[in-house]
């Protein structure tokens, strides 16, 4: 994901990693 440029930066990093969380999360609850 880094090489593709998907993954957030700098100070929106820490939110990215939330979001990324929360769909894990969301995915794993549904599954």
């Amino acid at each position: 994901l880094e090489e593709a440029g998907q993954l957030p930066l700098g100070e929106n990093a820490d939110i990215g990693a939330a979001e990324v969380r929360a769909i894990l999360k969301a995915a794993g609850a549904a599954a």
